[in-house]
């Protein structure tokens, strides 16, 4: 084709589109100067994203300057020729609250993406973005002045990755591939100080631009918009600004959306990382310091493909995903992984696919050792390989009838993992940030998109049914399943070829003296080393020092005939076989077999997002339209639903159950062991049965009593259709203990791992931070029936299988035992499906057995609070091994149903917020962690202000949070009813009330807007953006819903925004509180009981009934005061027995905690392993520490609002502690306590037990 110049052209072509993003318009454009482009319109949206990528990377880097290619992508955003300033883009991205920019770089690819707040009807924002944006690849000045600051930050950046085990083992793989100029997978990507010193600044400068001119063109741009305009307006936004980027030379026009290929196009595809003689080897790691500290071996089978073929580049591809489905599974069917941990080999396996280049991946099987595994590591490496051979070779030597049998069963297999991905694709619930799905959208586009095929622009993976030929699903006809089983063959025949002994390598990572005991497996191959190699041998041993991660390593020859010589003489007399079993998916709904109905509904969706409107207003839907509704309910159980209409929540739905045991009117720590250990015994009989559930997006949890009864829960996710196979499946697990003795189900074994299980959970418990164990005190405190820590360490220390047996013949055997049954059921269903999921359960529970009437109502009611009598002061204190010190000052203000009381105590806790941190952590710099605010708990509520320290012990902050309080209380005194209103009354309402929307003229007092307000006119002014609880922190503020162990998968398949939901609501219906109207119903009357506060009273109150109530409530003067403070010491003598040597560490351990409470007390949980190895990396670096917690938050599905907001918040608190440690004040006390100005003097509880007996439950 001749190159030529055009106008911007449109690509009318279907996409595949998710049910739930059908409400966005979508279309693909390419630019007159050759740029690639989707536009995305969102008006349910008020977040614009924004991401280009270049088709060019570190495989682009000239030999002598390795990470320039990365170099530049921190040198390009540092000014242009039109806006010079230096972080321009990032200033006005930043300018809003959810702005955010960031850039990476990989071998193929630079991605750079932004996202910024962008409401429907100001776009002024965007369009100054993208001409900034635009003008960065456009004319990019590469400042002099900011080189060496760009080059530390890759420096810095290199340092954290050197104990970034991921990092080091890709590297080691890189070390494996061929040495030779052409393979540019071994290249150094990332680059040092060392690597870009390698010339003086002004040639780098020189290098840089060329490699821009050379590589930054519009052709190999990628670019994709997202935002809530029209995408007429969007497309004429983005054509005055990349439009304008010079093509340099003609591009070529393409015929078709499938001719893009850039990446293909871009690099050299023959040439392979490995070839024959870079195979049969191994290179052993030896342990990092501060990186991981366990055993990994990696199996990595090098998968290469001819770019060239689309249909061969994307059955590679189809057939890895497979592979790695296949040896991912921990089902009964995966026998390789059920042998290694009978065997107990292993901690954990995983299977992944690591893209190296284009033409070539690589199939990693990652093996996380025990020591028993760490000693047999050639047999485990034996034993794969016999479970490849019998699963795959050996079918070639089968007999016809055989053969038949098997491809048959692997064809349905392939089948089934196409109904699973379609199935979810078409229920996507997009879970990542607005810039990292564009981020994901412009990578999409720089693939081979014959290969890819257009209609999966927005899944970025092929799929078979774009493959000619196809015919449906296996079951579906005998053509199909004939075009199945040729799939099969194909497969078979890919493994074979792929995953066998002459092609597969070993990465060894652990102690210097782990591979010295496989002498036969691992030989001495010092023809290995090249010369460049060499120069880097240490000294006075046989291990060589990587220059660029300086971990020491040794390659290895592998001795491929000693495997083959030991597979199964040890093994084979224990294990028949070792084939893999190709089981049918049971979990799959029955629509999703049926090929024309799952393509209809892909259709249906592509219909709609095209008849979509071009521009409409903002219309956020809030999931909390209403309250469950009751459809039975007697003195044996009781059933909620909630039908949810929104597209995302199509097909989906959430169910809880809970079957609590009142025939035992308080259960003993013995018995809530017990009850620990039997939920993980269930769980852990379930999972195998239950994880080929889990592919489909399905979650199954068992959860122990929150309240500290006997109960169990049961928690099920998953789409609509098959979600009663799963609670079948768990109820015939429970209706075993039912039915049957104890000890036929289980044996010993079993019950000593679950209980080794518990062990370890409550252990990891007792060593949580100052803060948690202040917070979990309150809660034994105040809670009835809750049980201590130490507590539970002693029962379970003491327990035995017949005590788990007692506890089964009490719940389900007892006569005089009844079980009450809770049941919610959420989503995209109807009253059916709920009345059908009662009936399932009445099988355990028999809740609708109408023939047997008790002579006595059934007694059962939920745990309550102890309340605080009036007129007490206590304090609990308790010492920790932790290096803080921590308070929880908590005071009593009234009952939770009590609206009036709930009302003022909600703005008792906004005032006495408004500048606690400030006073307390910013200028008396008491600690690094302050908060203070509502506190509720199942039938009581106050305000708190917590406090963790590691200079003040907790007597000390006692004080000054007097003195703190005392202060408040004079600036109330003397505070005006004016000063009452502006100060506090108004900003509090504000909250609720939306005066943004044009109804408050900016004439308007506030008093005058407010006065408007009334019970008839009230629900038209409540701003819409507030949530159905009163508070943005609900997890923090109620700690009426803690539950202690959770057994059974991960939650996390759960669609995010529906669970939440649900598990409030969920509170609400066990706890028997029923707090759960909808705000906009909620707030209409000034006398309901809902849940939330009285916007009336707030509205009519005077300064003078407000401190009326503080006199009463809160005054430390008062003589009806209910307070308790928990008080958390530092163990002393524990610290100093810390050496000088251990300093760097306590260091660490001492930041960890600090950082991790300021997380917590931002709901934001990252497991402590992960944030000590984040520390670590960063070596204190407080950026670099920001940008892994960031990383990792949003990887995980964490939103973007206030994200960075609130780590800033965290490490200012560090700060503020850092400071005053190295400014010399460790004064242990901030005074002494003036005891004058306390009405009530303190109290010690010595025994919680007498606490409880002085303070009953209300």
């Amino acid at each position: 084709m001749n190159s030529t110049v055009f106008e911007t052209r449109n690509f009318e072509h279907e996409l595949f589109i998710p049910i739930g993003l059908c409400n966005r318009t979508y279309r693909l454009i390419q630019l007159s100067n050759g740029i690639l482009t989707l536009l995305i319109s969102d008006p349910t949206e008020d977040t614009s994203a924004v991401s280009l990528s270049v088709c060019s990377g570190a495989y682009n880097d000239p030999d002598e300057i390795s990470g320039l290619a990365h170099f530049c992508e921190h040198m390009i955003l540092l000014g242009s020729k039109k806006y010079p300033k230096p972080n321009h883009l990032q200033k006005l991205v930043g300018s809003t609250n959810e702005g955010m920019l960031n850039a990476y770089t990989t071998g193929e690819i630079t991605c750079f993406y932004f996202q910024m707040k962008s409401p429907n009807n100001d776009f002024r924002l965007l369009d100054e973005s993208l001409k900034v944006f635009s003008d960065t690849f456009c004319s990019p000045t590469f400042n002099m002045p900011f080189m060496k600051k760009e080059m530390m930050a890759i420096d810095n950046e290199h340092l954290r990755n050197k104990t970034n085990l991921t990092k080091i083992l890709f590297h080691g793989l890189r070390l494996l591939s061929e040495a030779s100029p052409g393979n540019v997978f071994r290249r150094f990507a990332t680059g040092n100080l060392s690597t870009l010193l390698k010339v003086p600044t002004s040639t780098l400068r020189d290098s840089l631009i060329t490699y821009f001119d050379s590589n930054y063109k519009p052709r190999k741009f990628a670019l994709v918009v997202k935002s809530p305009q029209s995408v007429n307006l969007i497309q004429k936004l983005v054509l005055s600004s990349f439009g304008s980027i010079p093509q340099y030379n003609f591009v070529e026009e393409k015929e078709d959306i499938s001719d893009f290929q850039n990446i293909r196009e871009s690099y050299d595809h023959k040439t392979k990382p490995f070839n024959r003689k870079q195979l049969n080897r191994c290179i052993f790691i030896k342990f990092v310091i501060k990186a991981n500290t366990e055993n990994i071996t990696r199996l990595a089978f090098p998968l290469d493909y001819n770019a060239d073929d689309a249909d061969q580049s994307k059955k590679s591809l189809l057939f890895a995903d497979i592979m790695v489905r296949i040896l991912g599974d921990e089902s009964s069917g995966s026998t390789f992984y059920q042998f290694l941990q009978r065997k107990n080999y292993i901690q954990s396996m995983e299977c992944f696919i690591s893209e190296l280049k284009i033409g070539s991946n690589c199939l990693i099987v990652q093996l996380k050792l025990t020591k028993t595994g760490s000693r047999n590591i050639d047999h485990i490496i034996s034993m794969f390989f016999r479970t490849i051979n019998e699963t795959f070779k050996l079918f070639f030597e089968e007999k016809e009838l055989k053969k038949s049998e098997i491809i048959d069963s692997l064809a349905s297999y392939l089948s089934d993992a196409l109904s699973i991905d379609l199935l979810n694709y078409l229920y996507l619930d997009v879970n990542q940030t607005s810039m990292d799905e564009v981020s994901d959208y412009s990578v999409n586009l720089q693939q081979s998109l014959r290969m890819l095929g257009p209609k999966w622009i927005l899944r970025g993976m092929p799929s078979w049914n774009d493959f000619e030929g196809f015919k449906g699903f296996h079951s579906e006809n005998d053509d199909a399943k004939k075009w199945w089983e040729e799939r099969a063959l194909e497969f078979y025949k890919f493994v074979v070829g792929n995953i066998n002994y002459n092609n597969f390598n070993l990465l060894v990572y652990g102690k210097g003296d782990l591979i010295k005991t496989f002498n036969e497996l691992f030989l001495i191959d010092d023809d290995y080393y090249n010369e460049y190699s060499k120069q880097f041998a240490i000294q006075g041993s046989d291990f060589y020092e990587d220059p660029h991660f300086c971990f020491s390593y040794k390659y290895f020859k592998i001795n491929v005939n000693y495997l083959k010589g030991i597979d199964g003489i040890s093994v084979k007399s224990e294990i028949d076989s070792m084939r893999i079993i190709f089981n049918k998916n049971i979990f799959i709904p029955e629509f999703a077999r049926k090929y024309d109905l799952v393509l209809r509904r892909f259709e249906e969706s592509f219909k709609i997002s095209s008849k979509n409107s071009l521009g409409f207003s903002n219309n956020k839907n809030s999931i909390f339209e209403g309250p469950p509704i009751l459809l039975e309910s007697d003195r044996h159980h009781q059933i909620y639903y909630k039908p949810e209409h929104l597209l995302k929540y199509s097909g989906k739905m959430i169910v809880s159950i809970d079957i609590v045991s009142t025939g035992i009117a308080k259960a003993s720590a013995k018995q809530i062991v017990s009850n620990e250990i039997l939920c993980e015994i269930i769980s852990a009989r379930l999972y195998s049965k239950l994880h080929s559930s889990e592919p489909l997006g399905y979650s199954w949890n068992l959860t122990t009593s929150s309240k500290n009864d006997l109960r169990i829960g049961i928690i099920v996710g998953g789409f609509s259709a098959r979600i009663d196979l799963l609670i079948t499946l768990i109820l015939n697990e429970l209706l075993l203990y039912k039915r049957n003795r104890f000890a036929s189900v289980i044996d010993d074994a079993l019950y000593f791992k679950s209980r080794s299980k518990i062990k370890e959970f409550y252990e990891n418990l007792a060593k949580q931070n100052s803060f948690q164990l202040a917070t979990a005190g309150s809660v034994v405190l105040l809670e009835e029936n809750s049980i201590q820590l130490e507590r539970r360490l002693e029962e379970l220390s003491d327990n035995t299988y017949e005590d788990i047996e007692e506890l089964v013949h009490q719940i389900f055997h007892n006569e005089n035992n009844s079980l009450y049954t809770n049941i919610f059921v959420q989503g995209d269903v109807g009253k059916e499906q709920a009345f059908r999921i009662s009936s399932q359960v009445d099988i355990l529970t028999n809740h609708l057995f109408r023939g047997h009437i008790p002579k006595e109502e059934l007694n059962y009611k939920c745990p309550n609070t102890h309340f605080i009598k009036q007129g007490h002061n206590y304090y609990f204190e308790r010492s920790s091994p932790d290096f803080t010190n921590s308070i929880v000052y908590f005071i009593q203000t009234g009952l939770r149903d009590d609206s009036k009381n709930r009302t003022l105590t909600k703005l008792l806790s906004f005032f006495v917020s408004l500048d606690a941190i400030t006073e307390l952590r910013s200028n008396k710099q008491l600690g690094y962690v302050v908060t203070a605010g509502l506190r509720i708990y199942r039938n009581t509520t106050g305000i708190h202000i917590s406090i963790v320290s590691g200079n003040y012990e907790p007597e000390a902050l006692e004080n000054e949070i007097n003195k703190y309080l005392m202060s408040l209380e004079h600036k109330l005194r003397d505070m005006t009813q004016k000063d009452f209103d502006e100060q506090i009354k108004f900003p509090f309402l504000r909250m609720y009330i939306n005066d943004e929307s044009g109804i408050l003229p900016e004439s308007n007092s506030p008093k005058n807007f407010f006065g408007k307000i009334n019970e008839g006119n009230i629900g038209s002014y409540l701003n819409s953006s507030m949530k159905a609880t009163d508070s943005a922190n609900f997890d923090l503020e109620d700690l009426s819903r803690v539950s202690m162990v959770k057994s059974g998968s991960s939650l996390s398949n759960l669609n995010t925004g529906l669970a939440d939901k649900h598990f409030q609501l969920w509170e609400e219906i066990i706890s028997k509180t029923y707090r759960f109207q909808s705000i906009r119903t909620n707030y209409l009357s000034n006398s309901n009981d809902s849940y939330g506060i009285d916007l009336l009273l707030i509205n009519r109150l005077e300064k003078y009934q407000f401190m009326e109530f503080w006199d009463e409530k809160v005054s430390i003067r008062s003589p009806r005061i209910s307070k308790l403070s928990i008080w958390i010491k530092k163990d002393g003598e524990a610290n100093r027995k810390e050496s000088s040597e251990n300093n760097e560490e306590r260091q660490i351990e001492l930041m960890v905690s600090q950082i991790e409470i300021l997380l917590m007390f931002n709901n934001l949980l990252i497991p402590r392993e992960k944030l000590i190895e984040i520390v670590r990396e960063s070596k204190g670096n407080e950026t670099l520490m920001m940008k892994s917690l960031l990383k990792y938050f949003m990887k995980n599905g964490e939103r973007m609002k206030v994200l960075v907001a609130i780590l800033k918040n965290v490490f200012k608190g560090v700060n503020v502690n850092l400071k005053g440690r190295f400014n010399g004040k460790r004064n242990s006390s901030a005074g002494e306590i003036d005891k004058s100005e306390t009405y009530i003097k303190l109290s010690k509880i010595e025994e919680i037990s007498e606490f409880h007996r002085n303070n009953p439950p209300i």
